[in-house]
């Protein structure tokens, strides 16, 4: 059995490069930041977790290097981390989906419908560190428990010649080396075949009475072993079991309601590595190698930062890992280190760190990192790459420009991909990676200040472009005052006879206002951009809009505000006034994801509807 020891040692030995520039390509970049681990992200350093507790839930499965995390929020993205020692030695990241049977949010790694381990699939052993974050928020994650178990049997305790006692032998060792509390360790047996003969697919032991079988501490296994024995269950049970998988489970603790949590099961028979249901498949198994590199991708920022760039990796093994760090400019040397993992036997970790004053001598593009490692029948060099790219991205361009205006103004963007914007007073803050995205014309209704910024797949920013539109209205009408005439007196008319009666006629029907011909349906509403709700309360989500470009020669007199549950056909829709922008759904279902479509309404028609916006999850 192995277990976690702690320490590490570098001899740093660098030299420098020259420098190199060339500009990335947008999937060049992405490419790295989906396999890797980018700093903005994830922290550098392991950073204190707290046990998950409901409705988050971490389980991790070390014999299939298989961690499942439950009850985060559906359409997030959740990364992993696995630490040993202070040294980060995996990471995984991926959005959270929905379980089908229980509804709730759902994300395996290094299990089919789940996402690889980036790199290097991480050997988990007892005390690594598993922990689960989404962006911003704090870590959470529990240590991998030292349970094991071996492979259940078949026997006859009572010596009557019949097979229908079954025992299970395993160990329970506490970080400490004692044993793990009684009431924290369950062992398991699972097989379908059981439904036949218990009426459920597994039958369990523990310490104590309540289960089928009784868990005892049994020296013979070591100081913390551990035997499962099911007495006089019957031949055919027996004879399932031992056909089943063998399972010992343990946990960190209970809540109130006697949820386990922080648990860990151990499947007996059960090899490590990639899981073989992936295609194509994951990364190979991380002997040696080189786990991480954080961060994965260096941006102006970054590179001009006092940081590091730390290198971390796993070995067996070995005495000696040399690490180098290369910009494929063969007019130059590669920066080097030199690191001894700890323990120098068995599994061990390394880290080093290199400056990114070093780092910003190597030209822009994809950093290739080498680790070669010193033991007897070394593989060859394990290697990973960094993506540097430190050309920030062009101003945004609006039309028509900041002035003067007689009206409002529908502004264009160029280029509006990356482009993030700010409107409001003046004074208003710089746009960042949070503010609203540039998805179509924007619309500039009242004296306004427009901020834009550019933002690319790296996080390099472009300058802050501000333009001040000052909208006026219409020049009053002129109004005309007739002079006024006096006639000439005029001469009385002679008497007239009175006519003779006339029948008396209907007065005419009144006529109908009649339309311009020009005058059409509004425009499609635009700028579509929704929101989830905030959690407590009823459950909620949001949708804001911008006014059509135009009217269609008729005023716009409201807006039919339609909602959809992606995966139904089911449609809610609203009438709002022609004054609203945005409306708040209420009594939604809770954690499912919606879309929104709206329509604007003139005494022509309804408008075509706008494009569908952005996916949200009701909360």
């Amino acid at each position: 059995m192995q277990t976690k020891q702690i320490g590490r040692h570098c001899r740093p030995n660098s030299s420098l490069r020259g420098v190199r520039r060339r500009r990335l390509s947008a999937a060049v970049v992405a490419a790295a930041v989906v396999g890797g681990l980018m700093t903005t992200a994830v922290p550098s350093s392991q950073a204190a977790a707290v046990l998950p507790t409901l409705p988050h839930d971490l389980i991790i499965f070390p014999q299939r290097d298989f961690v499942s995390a439950s009850g985060w929020d559906v359409g997030k993205t959740l990364t992993f981390q696995v630490w040993r020692g202070g040294v980060l030695i995996g990471g995984a990241s991926g959005t959270v989906g929905e379980d089908a049977k229980t509804h709730v949010g759902l994300l395996e790694v290094n299990h089919p419908g789940g996402v690889c381990w980036d790199g290097s699939t991480p050997d988990l052993l007892p005390g690594d560190e598993v922990v689960a974050f989404e962006p911003g928020q704090a870590p959470e994650g529990q240590a991998t428990i030292n349970v094991t178990a071996e492979h259940g049997t078949a026997v006859a305790l009572d010596l009557d010649g019949l097979k229908d006692d079954f025992v299970v032998h395993g160990t329970a060792t506490a970080a400490d080396g004692n044993r793990i509390p009684e009431a924290n360790i369950e062992q398991r047996m699972i097989n379908p075949d059981f439904l036949a003969v218990v009426g459920k697919r597994d039958i369990r032991a523990t310490f104590g009475a309540g289960s089928t079988g009784t868990i005892v501490w049994d020296p013979a296994f070591g100081p913390t072993g551990w035997t499962a024995i099911y007495k006089d269950v019957g031949e055919d049970v027996a004879a399932v079991a031992e056909a089943g998988e063998t399972r010992a489970m343990a946990w960190v603790t209970t809540d109130a309601a006697a949820n386990r949590l922080g648990v860990t099961i151990y499947e007996a028979g059960l090899t490590g590595g990639p899981d073989p249901g992936f295609t194509p498949p994951c990364p190979p198994a991380a002997l040696d190698a080189v786990t991480t590199t954080t961060p994965d991708v260096i941006n102006k920022a970054t590179a001009e930062g006092t940081g590091n760039l730390t290198v971390s990796g796993v070995s067996f093994d070995a005495s000696e890992v040399a690490v180098s760090i290369d910009d494929e400019d063969a007019a130059t040397p590669a920066i080097s280190s030199t690191v001894i993992p700890a323990p120098l036997t068995g599994a061990g970790t390394w880290s080093t760190t290199v400056p990114m004053s070093e780092i910003r001598q190597l030209g822009d593009g994809t950093l290739t990192v080498s680790a070669t490692f010193t033991k007897a029948g070394a593989p060859p060099p394990r290697t990973r790459t960094v993506v540097k790219d430190t050309v920030a991205p062009s101003a945004p361009t609006p039309n028509p420009p900041g002035g003067t205006y007689v009206g409002a103004q529908s502004v264009s963007v160029t280029p509006a991909a990356g482009a993030r914007f700010s409107l409001g007073a003046a004074g208003i803050p710089d746009p960042t990676t949070g503010s609203l995205p540039v998805t179509g014309q924007l619309s500039i209704t009242s004296s306004q200040t427009l901020k834009l910024r550019a933002f690319d797949d790296a996080g390099n920013a472009s300058p802050v472009v501000t333009h001040t539109y000052t909208i006026t209205g219409p020049p009053a009408p002129v109004v005309v005052v007739p002079a006024v005439v006096v006639p000439p007196p005029v001469a009385p008319a002679p008497p007239v006879a009175p006519a003779p009666p006339v029948a008396p006629v209907p007065p005419a029907a009144p006529s109908v206002p009649v339309l311009p011909v020009k005058a059409t349906v509004a425009g499609a509403p635009r700028s579509l951009v929704a929101l989830g709700g905030t959690k407590g309360g009823q459950v909620t989500a949001k949708i804001v809009w911008q006014a059509p470009a135009g009217n269609g020669g008729s005023s716009i007199t409201g807006y039919r505000v339609s909602v959809r549950r992606v995966g139904s056909s089911v449609v809610l829709t609203r009438t709002v006034s022609a004054k609203a922008r945005s409306l708040t759904f209420t009594r939604l279902v809770k954690n499912a994801r919606y879309r929104f479509y709206v329509a604007a309404v003139n005494a022509r028609g309804t408008s075509p509807r706008s494009a569908l916006s952005n996916t949200v999850v009701a909360r």
